[in-house]
């Protein structure tokens, strides 16, 4: 039992120092971001300047661009509590958090069933968050939490939950909210459908119906989907979408992607991405019986949701297959990268030490694998640290600082407005 309970303890030390080695690499990557939060995009006008006004509990439940998005608007309601100096770290913060939470949990004991090797999860957690995945947006903007909540939403449905009363209950409460969040979850539906069937406890049957009856409640009430495009274009459209801006540029960063792209090789890119995917499938089919049956049924997953989620944004943000060409925006296949990579990760570790068994060469293996994953991260630099950020920043602060000195001012008497002007995403706020 002490031994148990050593281990144990170790787990999560172990697990903690992880999380805070991605929070790091998140850190580094986005340093502008985080040091200097410029509040800009939907952050500016949709979080700070309708909460600063909106002050109601239920403006939490308000709907943009035709869904409710829980998470960002409890993190925006909130941070209505601050001084207004520091509602842009604290968007930041919870960005932090959240992606660093979505590349970290693939290393709890749970996923153990899909990789047995904790050594092995660890190192993939790290790979997740060294690779050029998302870009500075969806690293530091609030409003974009929606985005690793829906990783976090998939991860967990990928094995039962387990746990007992209480746990249940946090477990239930903590994905309904990510659900909640992103229209995007009803890609979890078919999953839930599938676990429903995949498990006997009966437990996990419930807590399956529950999760399916409150996405099928959010979907009806809380968003207003409708197909954009035709079928032919918007099949199209996820079939170069997934080949080039998911299968290629995870592997060869969005830069490289966009080079080639650019120089009059689009065709070429999607063969890049068949060869790729291609290459993938006949590998698992020629050792599926290396793998268990996690692990097949991991990927068979991964690869529902690489494909689905890609469907389901083409025709509900009507995609053609020119849409995603530039190297922005990221976020639109960040959940597909993540898969894909997790899934490419999950065979690797499965099926590596079957075929090297000399623990020198595979160690040797893991450190190139982190080392290019650091390279190509080096090289996507401009997704991380444009250019305008950190003056953008420095607007961002002035222009809060005179926000608070009008609040301060007990001698005016008549309301006044105060502007950032970011084009589109103009700040205005409306100080009584």
């Amino acid at each position: 039992m002490p031994f148990t309970r050593l281990q144990a303890t170790t787990d999560r030390l172990i697990g903690v120092a992880i999380f805070a080695a991605i929070m790091l690499i998140f850190l580094w990557k986005a340093s502008n971001g985080y040091t200097r939060p410029p509040l800009y995009f939907e952050d500016g006008r949709e979080l700070f300047a309708y909460y600063f006004e909106h002050r109601e509990p239920s403006s939490i439940l308000r709907s943009y661009a035709g869904y409710v998005s829980l998470v960002p608007n409890v993190v925006g309601y909130v941070a209505g509590w601050f001084p207004v100096s520091w509602v842009p770290r604290t968007y930041s913060l919870c960005a932090l958090l959240a992606n660093s939470l979505a590349c970290a949990m693939f290393y709890a004991k749970r996923f153990r069933p899909i990789v047995p090797s904790d050594t092995a999860r660890a190192t993939i957690c790290l790979f997740l968050a060294l690779m050029p995945l998302g870009d500075v947006a969806v690293l530091t903007l609030a409003m974009y939490l929606l985005w690793p909540l829906l990783i976090v939403l998939f991860l967990m449905l990928l094995v039962p939950f387990g746990g007992t009363g209480a746990r249940r209950f946090g477990t239930l409460l903590a994905l309904s909210m990510c659900i909640c969040s992103h229209p995007l979850s009803v890609v979890a539906g078919p999953l839930l459908i599938f676990n429903y069937f995949r498990y006997d406890d009966r437990h996990e049957r419930v807590m399956n119906l529950c999760l399916l009856a409150i996405l099928g409640g959010y979907i009806f009430w809380c968003t207003h989907p409708k197909a954009q495009i035709d079928i032919a274009t918007g099949l199209k459209a996820t079939m170069v979408a997934t080949l080039d801006r998911v299968c290629l540029e995870g592997l060869v960063g969005a830069v490289r992607r966009t080079a080639w792209y650019g120089a009059g090789w689009p065709l070429g890119n999607c063969l890049l991405g068949f060869a790729a995917i291609g290459g993938v499938a006949c590998l698992v089919v020629a050792f599926r019986s290396r793998l268990d049956r996690a692990s097949l049924q991991t990927l068979m997953v991964l690869g529902y949701l690489m494909f689905g989620l890609t469907l389901a944004s083409a025709f509900s943000r009507g995609w053609d297959e020119y849409t995603l060409a530039p190297i922005v925006p990221k976020r639109y296949t960040f959940v597909q990268e993540f898969c894909w990579l997790l899934g490419l990760a999950v065979i690797v570790a499965r099926l590596g030490p079957q075929f090297v068994e000399r623990r020198a060469w595979r160690r040797l293996a893991v450190a190139a694998v982190l080392v290019c994953s650091t390279r190509l991260s080096f090289e996507n630099k401009v997704l991380w640290k444009p250019d305008e950020l950190g003056v953008l920043g420095q607007e961002t602060r002035s222009y809060l600082r005179e926000v608070e000195r009008a609040q301060k001012d007990s001698k005016r008497r008549n309301p006044i407005e105060l502007a950032l002007q970011r084009d589109a995403w103009t700040i205005n706020v409306r100080i009584r």
